[in-house]
């Protein structure tokens, strides 16, 4: 009993030593840490340090681990576990302290190392604290060696991450530098195209200004030809002024002498009867003096008048009013040597025919064949309704007749026969909205127009102007027309 008594005390102070010597690795492993020279060997110390305290502090697997030491050859000289004890303390003093002094030496320099390591523990351990309690050391040393391997794998990782980062920032460096060069190889390119299309400009700037510089030339003498061109007119102006007037003198004096030859409606030459009334025949007939050297012939029809009265005046030949309707009309039926026989076609109530009575028509000239000008709409078949196609029916009359007809009017007609008068409706704001009724106003406008143009134009060339009743009564075929 009294040995193991002893075995106790021992254990006290061996435990002593051991937070000492504990104390020292931790102090070399913190002060390791901060010169950063010696880590690996530190951490290696401080894992054996831990584990032969958590052996020897562990009651029962210590002591079984010292008796296996006991036995061991290289403890041959350590008769007791104690001594073996011992032996493993002075192993760890001289470690710590460089020789093997003993427990007080390693308690200084322990000592010493805590001072350190506290300094040190407010800048490299924050948030680690160093228990004075032997009974928690080794939790400390655990929670100490775990948080290394954590930086040093934090350490490996954060390496990893930057030589990966760096890989990808070197891999984007070189894009990006290839991005570079092509840009600058894009530049040089574009430059190049630059100074060719500059090149390119200017040359076309060059001859595009010797073209402006020919064009303004050109300009400059088609100026100078348009200005003398304009002189030459005006001087042909005024040349052609001066025939103009000469020629108006000389058609003036034309139409002063046509109107000596041609029928005026103010003159009795138009009232000049073409016939007269030798003798009455039977069964309403009469003969006129026109034979076959007269050149009538069937068919032909003359107005009769009475020869006091004689052939009434043309009067306004456009007008309804004052139409020169005779006592009788007649046909010729026959055609002998001297005379023609004529049948009574129409005879005016109250009215007889006597031998001497006047007859006219018109067209008919024993001398010549009369021209006439046909314009406009007319009514040969009585429907109330004027159309430009029953013009025909007057032309063809004309010509049976022995006239001739002209589709142009100048100075050489003889007579004008224009058709019905055009009328203007009047329709109200509102119905001239209507397209079509639009249309039709407009070609009212035109066709009054164009018939006026004719009247006025005949007028001015003296020439007698008859419309399609007007013919008809001067002809003697006023009331066979409506049959």
């Amino acid at each position: 009993m009294p040995p193991i008594q002893q075995q106790q005390t021992s254990r006290a102070g061996l435990i002593t030593s051991l937070v000492i010597t504990i104390m020292i690795a931790l102090g070399l492993l913190i002060w390791g840490i901060m010169t950063n020279s010696e880590k690996q060997k530190a951490l290696n110390e401080a894992t054996k340090v831990r584990n032969e305290s958590r052996q020897i502090y562990a009651e029962g697997d210590g002591l079984e681990r010292l008796r296996q030491l006991k036995n061991d050859a290289a403890y041959a000289s350590a008769p007791t576990v104690l001594d073996v004890s011992l032996r493993e303390t002075q192993d760890i003093v001289k470690y710590i302290a460089g020789d093997a002094k003993g427990v007080k030496e390693a308690r200084d320099a322990v000592t010493a190392t805590k001072a350190k390591l506290t300094e040190a523990a407010a800048g490299t351990l924050k948030g680690v604290t160093i228990p004075t309690e032997p009974m928690v050391l080794t939790t400390v040393i655990d929670n100490l060696l775990a948080k290394i391997a954590a930086d040093a794998t934090a350490v490996d990782t954060a390496g990893k991450a930057v030589a990966t980062e760096k890989q990808r920032a070197d891999t984007e460096i070189a894009k990006k530098q290839k991005e570079v060069d092509e840009a600058k190889t894009a530049m040089a390119a574009a430059e190049a195209a630059l100074a060719a299309e500059k090149t390119r400009a200017t040359t076309d700037i060059d001859a595009k200004q010797k073209q402006v510089d020919e064009f303004s030339k050109q300009v400059d003498e088609a100026k100078k030809t348009l200005n003398d061109a304009q002189v030459a007119q005006q001087a042909d102006a005024a040349r052609l002024q001066q025939e103009i007037d000469k020629l108006g003198k000389e058609n003036q004096n034309l139409k002063s002498l046509l109107a000596r030859y041609r029928p005026n409606t103010k003159e009795a030459v138009v009232r000049n009867a073409d016939a007269k009334i030798t003798q009455l025949g039977d069964k309403g007939t009469v003969y006129i003096d026109l034979g076959y050297g007269d050149h009538v012939v069937p068919g032909l029809t003359f107005e009769v008048y009475g020869r006091m009265d004689g052939v009434p005046p043309l009067a306004a030949g456009t007008s309804s009013f004052d139409l020169p309707k005779g006592k009788a009309s007649i046909e010729i039926i026959s055609v002998g040597q001297n005379s023609s026989w004529c049948r009574v076609t129409t005879l005016a109530q109250g009215q007889s025919l006597q031998p001497g009575d006047l007859c006219a028509n018109i067209v008919y000239d024993k001398n010549l064949k009369p021209l006439f000008y046909v314009y406009g709409s007319f009514d040969m078949d009585n429907n109330g309704v004027a159309t430009p196609g029953e013009a025909e029916a007057i032309k063809a009359l004309i010509q049976r007749w022995g006239g001739r007809v002209t589709d142009k009017l100048g100075p050489e007609v003889d007579y004008t026969v224009v058709g019905k008068e055009p009328v203007v409706p009047t329709y109200t704001p509102d119905e001239l909205t209507n397209p079509v009724i639009n249309e039709r106003n407009e070609q009212a406008k035109r066709d009054a127009a164009a018939y006026n143009a004719v009247v006025t134009k005949a007028g001015e060339l003296s020439i007698p102007t008859l419309n399609q009743n007007r013919f008809l009564y001067y002809t003697g075929y006023f009331d066979a027309a409506k049959k």
